[in-house]
């Protein structure tokens, strides 16, 4: 495959649905082909994408002191790749996107792996697999860069490991995002509880009413208010305490 035939992925099926976020770059690091997932990842068209070089369709962050960093650490997972024929995983990058609507940076993290695409024994460039994970604690991401620096060498072995990390990493950050989203919509629940309990005693002082008509009457007052049950209960107790 001659190097311009890395367009083809441009129309290649399994490649443009594939649910894995991934780019293809030519051996000077310019955009082939990004399929649909990759689009989605990165906020990005193809038309903004294919044929350019890839740091100048992600210009760094110029407010990341670190994007320098994120910079070289690319291209140094882009050159390991070339010159060993084997994949390189950089285990966490970060590496914020720019969303030109707002004309501002959004701070994303990667897990990221390169691979190399050979035709007939020749290179002719790489695809770049990336997962988008939630932001990790300060903590986290030293321990995670000490060990890609311990874990990563020169041999077969080193980076079947280092393979190995990438993919846990991914599943914990993953896993601790979605237990952290079910801690706040738990928390979120109980306080909503406890605020249309404590609207519903409001109402039945005022009314002389049972729970059942307490309830009843701050459900009436959200569906004629068109505002959720929970924000009228609110709204009572503040007026509440703003009187007492």
């Amino acid at each position: 495959m001659a190097d311009t035939d890395l367009f083809s992925y441009r129309r290649d099926r399994a490649f443009l649905s594939s649910p894995t976020a991934t780019v293809v770059l030519d051996r000077d690091m310019v955009i082939k082909a990004a399929n649909r997932a990759y689009q989605e990842a990165t906020s990005r068209t193809e038309a903004d994408l294919v044929s350019q070089p890839l740091l100048d369709a992600f210009p760094a962050n110029p407010d990341d002191p670190d994007s320098g960093v994120s910079a070289k650490n690319l291209i140094r997972s882009f050159e390991e790749t070339l010159r060993r024929n084997r994949p390189h995983h950089l285990m966490l990058l970060r590496y914020d996107i720019l969303d030109a609507a707002r004309e501002q940076y959004l701070t994303r993290f990667w897990v990221p792996v390169c691979r190399p695409l050979v035709r007939a024994g020749e290179i002719v460039g790489v695809s770049w697999e990336v997962d988008c994970v939630p932001a990790p604690e300060p903590e986290a991401v030293a321990a995670i860069e000490q060990a890609r620096d311990l874990i990563l060498g020169d041999d077969a072995i080193a980076e079947e490991a280092a393979g190995r990390l990438s993919t846990a990493l991914t599943v914990a950050l993953r896993g601790n995002a979605a237990l952290a989203r079910e801690a706040a919509q738990l928390r979120e629940a109980l306080e909503t509880r406890t605020v249309i309990e404590q609207a519903k005693g409001l109402v039945m002082a005022r009314d002389r009413c049972t729970p059942d008509e307490a309830f009843a009457v701050l459900r009436q007052l959200s569906q004629r208010n068109h505002v959720r049950l929970a924000d009228v209960a609110r709204a009572l107790v503040y007026q509440a305490a703003e009187q007492d």
